[in-house]
């Protein structure tokens, strides 16, 4: 049998096409990738949102975000989860060490400390709160109590053996300062070479890469707990002096009562 060349029965064109037709569901679809470096990627998902909100499409198709969004909002959600689990974690454990209910309260409250000192470096620096980021969230809750925990526990201990409150704030402050400040700084400053590629960009461009993958976390984790370190020292002896009388007005509401 003789064969028949295709050039007679078809006409051939070189124009640009896919490599492939894919489908899902039965159906064609086209797949958009991308490569970001300066926005995260819940500003990419907001900016496509609005983009594509104004954007008609012809009848009978459709878009959607990709699996990678997909896997994004499943991480996100499962950061909060964890987030929240471990304050109430953090909460209970010291909660039994102190015997108390309000004086954990009242170390818990180094926490919005530190978130406060994250957002502001991150919103001047313009940085994305990523994944990552929120890992160095988890890994701040459980770092930034401790000095908390320090001045807390001296102050109780001062009171305990019969020292007057304002004179046990006065000099748990002044005797656990430098502890306090040690412990932090030496935590801070040993992280922050892992914050060298967002500090200091120009000695990682020709190795940009996996380096600059965890500088949030270790930006997170020492803009935190300088913030928290900072605020722990002058405003949790107020807040200590204040919870403490709040209880000891409960105690006596509810002995009346």
């Amino acid at each position: 049998k003789e064969g028949v060349v295709l050039g007679r029965v078809a006409d051939f064109k070189r124009r640009i096409g896919p490599k492939a037709i894919e489908r899902k569901d039965r159906k064609p679809i086209v797949i958009i990738t991308a490569q970001y470096k300066e926005k995260g990627l819940r500003k990419i998902m907001e900016d496509i949102k609005a983009k594509m909100a104004d954007f008609s499409l012809p009848a009978g198709y459709v878009w959607s975000l990709g699996e990678e969004f997909k896997r994004y909002e499943r991480a996100e959600a499962e950061s909060r989860f964890g987030l929240i689990l471990a304050i109430i974690l953090i909460y209970l454990i010291m909660a039994s060490l102190f015997e108390s209910y309000i004086h954990p309260l009242t170390i818990m409250l180094t926490i919005p400390f530190a978130f406060t000192g994250v957002a502001i470096v991150f919103f001047l620096a313009d940085l994305p709160l990523d994944s990552l980021s929120r890992l160095g969230l988890l890994l701040l809750c459980g770092l930034v109590v401790n000095n908390a925990i320090v001045l807390i526990d001296y102050i109780n201990r001062l009171r305990r053996s019969g020292m007057d409150k304002y004179d046990a704030i006065v000099k748990g402050g002044r005797d656990r300062l430098r502890p306090i400040l040690m412990t932090s700084f030496t935590t801070i400053f040993g992280l922050l070479p892992m914050t060298l590629p967002l500090l200091i960009p120009v000695l990682y461009g020709p190795f940009e890469g996996r380096e600059k993958i965890w500088a949030p976390v270790g930006l997170v984790v020492i803009s935190g707990l300088f913030t928290s370190t900072i605020l722990t020292l002058i405003i949790m002896p107020t807040i200590y002096s204040l919870i403490d009388d709040l209880g000891r007005w409960m105690k006596k509401l509810f002995a009346i009562a």
